[in-house]
């Protein structure tokens, strides 16, 4: 879902796992024209609660296509 704060990604994450509160989540595309995957880019600090029903990231990061790179050098050139 798109909100006017961002993107809200509904998912399931195994509680097996430990990630940090300050990791990062990228959203990464498989080449060109691939899909779009999520990344957890671990941080250094404190675990997320495991009895919260949810992870909020506070800092989130898009990959950078090669379209997206095409199209601002396109708009330097103009």
């Amino acid at each position: 879902m798109i909100s006017s704060d961002g993107v809200i990604i509904n998912g399931y994450i195994d509680k097996k796992y430990n990630i940090p509160e300050d990791s990062i989540l990228k959203i990464k595309s498989d080449g060109i024209f691939g899909k779009k995957a999520l990344s957890i880019e671990p941080g250094f600090g404190d675990y997320f609660d495991k009895s919260n029903q949810q992870y909020v990231f506070n800092q989130t990061q898009d990959s950078y296509s090669v379209d997206m790179f095409l199209r601002y050098l396109n708009d330097l050139n103009e």
